[in-house]
């Protein structure tokens, strides 16, 4: 009996008082330690307003985590989240997998593209990037709210709301989906609700071409689809992706199957629109050297004297300059 008392002693004196003190600790002192760690780690301006924790280590909250921009950038937020909470199940501890669920609540988030390609969040988060001329892009997300649950890195699912603004969209959103990151595939469905295109650079210049003037302003009540990606490809799996107007009213269908490398910038894609007139095209080469070829073309008069300057027009005016709109990857 006198062991057994001297061994939970010792259990006590080893084990619980010290995890109970460090406990205690990072509840008292946590929240200027996680300052001080964004601040050695970060090369921008952050801070939290409080950080917890529970008695079992098993969850973290994170209230007002603020991130400005860098330097070399406009002043402003690249990153806020009102509440962030990550839960870590006891199996990760024993398991050596892990196994938990990260919550973002009503969180914000800025990306800014310089000419010369840097990102404020590679030079904020200290990430190599490789130095070129492209041209300037922004991006916000608002109005964040997401949960990601991990049951090792081979089986994680993910779903999340928000409000896109920048490219010259502004659209609500909604996604959910699952993936393996070990091999890098995730498969994701998407639903796009009010996504206005105005002023739209290809947009702009198909409703010139095309002489319908009311492309340069259109409004997509929905756009729903899925996507894959298999590790550098974005692959619009299982389903065609379509885009609707107003009543429902179908205005352009990206085809399963379609594909574009954020490597390489490859493409192989189909895709149709129907308004103002309905044409299919197929995309192969990259967005640097596209090859397009038009499969159906249905337009008022005379139809085959007209795809030949049509296809120079496509490739020439509205294709080339595909490249210069999208994100450069790291």
């Amino acid at each position: 009996m006198r062991f057994v008392f001297k061994f939970f002693l010792l259990l006590i004196l080893l084990l619980i008082l010290p995890a109970v003190a460090l406990v205690a600790l990072l509840n008292w002192a946590g929240t200027p330690l996680f300052n001080a760690l964004l601040s050695s780690y970060l090369n921008a301006p952050a801070k939290v307003e409080k950080v917890e924790t529970d008695w079992f280590l098993t969850r973290l909250i994170v209230e007002k985590l603020q991130i400005e921009n860098p330097k070399g950038f406009p002043k402003g937020k690249l990153l806020e989240v009102d509440r962030l909470t990550l839960k870590i199940s006891p199996k990760s501890y024993y398991l050596f997998q892990p196994y938990g669920e990260l919550k973002i609540d009503r969180g914000y988030f800025h990306f800014i593209r310089r000419s010369d390609n840097a990102t404020n969040v590679a030079v904020a988060f200290k990430l190599p990037y490789q130095k070129g001329k492209v041209s300037p892009l922004s991006f916000e997300v608002e109005n964040l709210n997401a949960r990601v649950k991990v049951e090792t890195l081979e089986r994680v699912t993910y779903n999340a709301t928000g409000i896109f603004r920048g490219l010259g969209n502004n659209s609500e959103f909604k996604i959910a989906g699952s993936g393996n990151l070990q091999k890098r595939e995730t498969v994701t469905d998407f639903i796009v609700y009010n996504w206005r295109l105005k002023d739209n650079p290809l947009l702009s210049k198909l409703a010139e071409l095309l002489n319908q003037p009311q492309l340069r302003d259109i409004s997509l009540s929905k756009i729903e689809g899925t996507v894959k990606t298999q590790e550098d490809w974005l692959i619009f799996a299982q389903r065609d992706t379509k885009a609707f107007v107003t009543n429902s009213v179908l205005f352009a269908v990206i085809y399963k199957g379609s594909k574009y490398n954020l490597k390489t910038k490859e493409l192989d894609m189909e895709l149709s629109l129907y308004i103002p007139i309905e044409v299919t095209v197929h995309i192969t080469g990259t967005t640097d050297s596209p090859q397009v070829e038009i499969l159906k073309l249905k337009v008022q008069g005379k139809v085959e004297e007209k795809l030949k300057d049509l296809k120079e027009k496509v490739i020439n005016e509205i294709l080339n300059p595909l490249q210069k709109l999208l994100p450069m990857p790291h």
